[in-house]
């Protein structure tokens, strides 16, 4: 490979990186509109101060990993490490304010019914980092060779979301293992709605 084509796939890998790091500002905000819908449709100041006090802990955690420490410092284990806690974030956000929301309107249910919002909302937060990461290596090859140099500490907690994204044949214990726990999610928010 000639020295002009390492240059222009550099060139093309920081386009897509750039352009990764602005989805992941467009995340935010779609976090910011998730949460001022919360504030919004929650009347008791009680539940409307948990659910800010979480959210802004989240906010703050995902945008210091994710954004300062990735993509600020070019880190891709922080980078990572940023998209999962925006991911779970969302999730935990959504299913706090359904609970919220329930309690606010004085249904009533057991401890199991929000476990179970917990898991299904994960499960389906962790299917889209997944498909979001295997996509990004599928459509820049060059970022795989990103995501394999991620230090051993990271690359540790990170390998169920970026093993699939490296090597196929990985991803079947982790779709298996996410795909159990949607279902148990599934099973404890009937059990807790019927009891």
């Amino acid at each position: 490979m000639n020295e002009t084509d390492k240059k222009l796939d550099l060139i093309l890998e920081k386009l897509a990186v750039s352009k990764l790091d602005g989805s992941f500002l467009l995340g935010f905000s779609f976090l910011s509109v998730l949460f001022s819908l919360s504030t919004l449709l929650l009347t008791e100041p009680l539940y409307r101060g948990i659910l800010i006090i979480g959210a802004i802990l989240y906010f703050l955690f995902s945008f210091y990993v994710g954004y300062f420490r990735g993509a600020i410092r070019d880190n891709w284990g922080f980078r990572v490490w940023g998209w999962l806690w925006m991911s779970l974030s969302t999730a935990v956000i959504t299913a706090s304010l359904i609970v919220l929301l329930m309690l606010e309107n004085g249904k009533r249910f057991s401890p199991l019914f929000p476990c179970g919002l917990f898991l299904i909302f994960s499960s389906i937060a962790s299917f889209l980092l997944i498909g979001f990461i295997e996509g990004v290596c599928a459509t820049t090859p060059t970022l795989r060779n990103r995501l394999i140099s991620i230090s051993p500490v990271h690359r540790h907690f990170l390998s169920p979301f970026i093993d699939s994204a490296i090597d196929r044949r990985s991803s079947k214990p982790t779709y298996l293992a996410l795909c159990c726990f949607l279902v148990i999610g599934i099973f404890f928010t009937i059990l807790g709605l019927s009891q």
